[in-house]
């Protein structure tokens, strides 16, 4: 059985596996909010992304003039962190640079991730620190499933943008970029979760124009959901599956014709040595 971690504020309990430092669990009075792996579906349930966030054309990537394997969403979900330290409602991990990484991702990095709850609401904070001594190009991104229905929410669930805008989604063939747009399925900030929102593609992917929030619920019960340092939001759901994913990344898929550098990539980001850049994402339960 995988190791994990358990914190408890309040009615709020989560656990978080060492493996991944994944959040595989968070509840409230005893009902599960977090999506719990079906395979039939997605076996996972909050993996970190790093140091790309979605696909890979041919699952590599360009470093240098050199190619590089590298699988969907990178490599950090299928590490081992290091727990440094933890307590009744807080924990943090570690990942660095090891032999492993180094054959997909030659740089020298540190991956510091917590999660702290308080009260109703969780916080989940990360720093990607670049420790060697050359540009570090990257992506990171968070990758929650959040229960459909929520337990205890009647009504059809949607997604209200904190910002009240409706932003065009990039346009995408076979999961990667085209570069174009398509029109917006949100109205006045809102978005159904439905079937018919997710069809063709399972995934909505907003290069930019999300803000630093949202709500996903129904009325007034739901979940508050917002993120620090991250510029573009994907929504996934494939067809009638429990779940709807909320993932704010910074780094977006790579783009058709684009070429295979990693630091090329839509909105990647580069540490200069010595850099480090911090993340945030807080999932507020009060409402429910």
């Amino acid at each position: 059985m995988t190791e994990r971690i358990r914190l408890e504020s309040g009615t709020v309990t989560t656990e978080i596996a060492i493996f991944g430092a994944e959040l595989r669990s968070l509840q409230q009075r005893g009902q599960e909010l977090l999506w719990q792996a079906d395979p039939d579906f997605w076996d996972q349930s909050s993996p970190l992304l790093f140091p790309i966030c979605g696909r890979a054309i041919d699952n590599r990537v360009g470093i240098d003039g050199q190619d590089h394997p590298m699988t969907i969403h990178g490599f950090a979900m299928l590490s081992r962190f290091q727990l440094l330290e933890s307590g009744p409602d807080f924990c943090r991990f570690e990942l660095v640079a090891n032999a492993a990484s180094r054959e997909s991702y030659p740089f020298d990095f540190r991956l510091l991730q917590s999660y702290r709850l308080s009260g109703d609401r969780l916080d989940c904070e990360t720093r990607i620190e670049n420790s060697g001594a050359r540009p570090m190009p990257f992506s990171f991104g968070y990758h929650p499933g959040f229960a459909l229905p929520l337990p205890g929410v009647a009504g059809a669930h949607e997604v209200r943008l904190l910002n009240g805008a409706s932003p065009a989604p990039a346009e995408q063939r076979e999961n990667f970029l085209t570069g174009g747009q398509i029109p917006t399925p949100f109205h006045d900030g809102r978005l159904a979760v439905e079937d018919a929102t997710f069809h063709p593609s399972s995934s909505i992917i907003l290069a930019e124009g999300s803000g630093d929030g949202l709500f996903y619920g129904s009325g007034a019960r739901g979940l508050e959901i917002r993120w620090r340092g991250l510029e573009n939001l994907v929504l996934w759901r494939p067809q009638r599956a429990g779940f709807l994913c909320v993932e704010p990344w910074q780094g977006l898929p790579s783009q058709i014709g684009a070429g295979p550098e990693l630091a090329a990539r839509p909105y990647s980001l580069t540490l200069a040595p010595g850099e480090a850049r911090d993340f945030g994402l807080s999932v507020e339960m009060a409402a429910l």
